[in-house]
């Protein structure tokens, strides 16, 4: 009877043995009863890094974030400043294109909401494809103000060189766009600043070398040239306004190319008889 009890206690005394190794088990992997600290306190677990914030903006084939805001564009650079939706472009060279949900083939420069893009020294977009900047989506209105004292010239095979949903607004820069299709297009157009010195020149393709889809286009101070008529086509009955010393010029193809700042080889003609 005895080696009975003895063979039972030797029993019941594994059983427990291997009980309290599988929940030493349990602990271990569980952390322990938890409140919420992680430590079997109770806590929970503290969060992981929280991932970095995407922006709607691409630019040279890169889409910007909260850990990305610099793209090396050449020999230049692209910054972006998402407390002010500010984009500097300084003696950039972007070459690359990116399609992206809205747009209207592969922009070289995309943002899906309003955008400003401040020039540094010389910056020039070399589209691959079809389409230079495109500000807003085909669904969704945005505005764009594109800012000196630097200049930039947009260069579109085939496409549009700036399409902006909302209204295109320009002060103090020298651009120029040229392009087989649209060199322009939005809403609403405002030219201001007297350094501002705008070319379009459209391709073979023919029609207007903008096309402002919405209301007017202003050209306050600073001068515009085209090297197609007419300058600009209203599609829905707008049209172009010279106010405070701004000018309208005519552009001959034939003529050598303008050269940002200069009127070199340009005639220029009364505002009235430019279309």
């Amino acid at each position: 009877m005895e080696i009975g009890n003895m063979k039972t206690r030797t029993i019941l005394a594994a059983a427990l043995a291997v009980a309290a190794v599988l929940a030493l088990a349990a602990l271990a992997v569980c952390g322990g009863p938890s409140d919420g600290d992680g430590r079997g306190n109770g806590a929970s677990a503290p969060p992981a890094l929280n991932d970095p914030i995407v922006y709607g903006v691409r630019v040279n084939g890169k889409m910007l974030s909260s850990d990305n805001l610099v793209v090396q564009c050449g020999t230049g650079t692209a910054t972006y400043d998402p407390a002010t939706n500010e984009l500097t472009l300084a003696d950039a060279t972007i070459t690359k294109g990116t399609a992206a949900a809205g747009t209207a083939g592969s922009p070289c420069i995309f943002s899906d909401s309003t955008l400003t893009i401040r020039l540094e020294g010389f910056n020039t977009i070399e589209a691959p494809i079809d389409a230079g900047i495109q500000i807003g989506t085909t669904s969704g209105q945005a505005d764009l103000e594109i800012l000196g004292p630097g200049s930039m010239e947009i260069h579109v095979p085939s496409g549009v060189g700036i399409r902006v949903s909302g209204e295109l607004y320009i002060n103090g820069v020298s651009l120029d766009v040229i392009s087989e299709q649209e060199c322009i297009m939005a809403a609403q157009m405002l030219i201001e600043g007297e350094d501002s010195h705008i070319l379009l020149n459209r391709g073979s393709s023919g029609g207007a070398c903008a096309v402002i889809s919405s209301r007017d286009a202003e050209i306050d101070e600073g001068i515009i040239r085209g090297n197609r008529a007419p300058l600009f086509d209203f599609a829905s009955g707008g049209s172009w306004n010279v106010t405070n010393g701004g000018l309208v010029v005519g552009y001959d193809q034939s003529l050598a190319p303008f050269t940002p700042g200069s009127d070199t080889g340009i005639s220029t003609i009364p505002a009235t008889n430019a279309t």
